[in-house]
């Protein structure tokens, strides 16, 4: 078995993934169209790249710019990680996998003794959470419950070169 698929559990669903999850139901009420509509519209009749696409779509359809950016992604073939909680967990692990490969791999082991301590504090170990949100972060952060604040434990945001 993998380190990713060993690390599932290990994960909690991002926000992120509810948040697109709505959007995607309350898109055609919105905009009249539903995000197949909206792949096949811009696919058949938007710009080449990405970019051009996300422009188009904000100034030519007046979409907000989240909207804009998923719709493009979509059509590149990313962006899909966020649409259910299980594809998201997945990708995950991936993400964490790829974060801690090659000139990284010695800092796998602190990671995961920093995990291991977090969730070890008998007063922490309901309220810790690990998120990995891209290839390049893995946040760990507690929510205390009398002031509903996030404390990030650990974000790593520098990207391999």
């Amino acid at each position: 078995m993998s380190n990713a698929a060993k690390s599932i559990s290990s994960y909690s669903v991002h926000p992120g993934v509810a948040m697109v999850q709505k959007w995607m139901k309350e898109l055609p009420e919105k905009t009249g169209r539903s995000l197949e509509e909206w792949l096949a519209l811009t696919q058949r009749f938007g710009p080449p790249t990405e970019k051009e696409r996300r422009e188009w779509l904000k100034k030519e359809h007046k979409l907000g710019t989240n909207s804009a950016v998923w719709i493009a992604e979509r059509l590149e073939g990313k962006g899909t990680e966020e649409d259910s909680p299980e594809v998201y967990l997945k990708t995950a692990a991936e993400w964490v996998e790829a974060q801690y490969a090659g000139a990284r791999a010695g800092l796998r082991p602190l990671y995961e003794q920093l995990l291991k301590l977090a969730w070890g504090w008998p007063r922490m170990s309901k309220r810790v959470r690990s998120r990995p949100w891209c290839r390049s972060t893995a946040i760990t952060y507690s929510r205390t419950s009398s002031r509903r604040r996030t404390r990030a434990l650990i974000s790593d945001s520098h990207s391999e070169t």
